[in-house]
């Protein structure tokens, strides 16, 4: 199972850790490692495997979400873009269809270098596109590669990290085109969409479904998004959408 999360405010920490105390029990840790494996992986754990992700790289996740990670053993995979990393105000994430759930009185709402570095002790960084960008059938091949290419390379110079993961911003069925994805399967080794399906061996990974959680979920609601029920919902869309990525 990969799940995506978004703002993790502070006053839902009660939820966050209920769902991740949740999956202490029932999955396992993926590392990056395992990840790229699985095809070949012998898995004899009676835990399926899990792989938590946050996307926009919210200073949320890193002040509420990534303490309860390491509590319960757990790396997570933080999805970032680079252009907010030190330009995080409430009003630029608006502009670009990011909308923070928790005030910041300073007015920084995403990572800093500082806290990204630290994240890397036990966790993943990977790309969100430069700017938050959705990607449309008609945009330039110089705007596709500024989000996509440039987005890595930012990542990689400011972290001096190998950033070989991605994540398509939006769940629309439009804006996975085939023009931004044969320049990111160029890019990326491990790349994660919103198409809501539990994943098995000989995965793409070019092709890795999630499911949207948020810690605003009620349990109910939580348990209803990982039963399994949206990946029927979800199959005719996901059939579509894949014969784009599978190319």
């Amino acid at each position: 199972l990969v799940v995506n999360y978004h703002c993790t405010p502070h006053k839902f920490n009660s939820n966050l850790e209920y769902q991740i105390k949740f999956f202490k029990k029932f999955y396992t840790n993926t590392s990056n490692n395992k990840l790229l494996d699985i095809n070949k992986l012998n898995h004899k754990s009676k835990k399926p495997f899990l792989i938590i992700t946050f996307d926009d790289g919210l200073r949320s996740n890193y002040d509420n979400a990534l303490p309860i990670l390491k509590k319960y053993g757990f790396s997570g995979w933080f999805f970032i873009c680079p252009k907010f990393i030190n330009n995080s105000s409430l009003t630029t994430l608006n502009k670009h269809s990011i909308f923070p759930k928790q005030i910041y009185g300073d007015n920084r709402y995403c990572m800093n270098k500082s806290e990204l570095l630290t994240l890397l002790n036990s966790n993943y960084v990977g790309s969100h596109t430069f700017s938050h960008f959705r990607f449309n059938p008609q945009d330039s091949v110089h705007k596709i590669n500024n989000e996509i290419v440039d987005s890595k390379v930012s990542l990689e110079k400011e972290l001096n990290f190998k950033i070989n993961s991605f994540a398509w911003v939006g769940g629309e069925e439009d804006h996975y085109t085939d023009k931004a994805n044969k320049i990111i399967s160029k890019n990326y080794s491990i790349v994660f969409t919103t198409l809501v399906k539990s994943i098995y061996s000989k995965v793409n990974h070019k092709n890795i479904p999630r499911t949207n959680i948020e810690n605003t979920f009620s349990k109910e609601m939580f348990l209803f998004q990982i039963s399994g029920i949206l990946d029927l919902v979800y199959i005719f869309k996901r059939k579509r959408v894949s014969r784009i990525l599978n190319k």
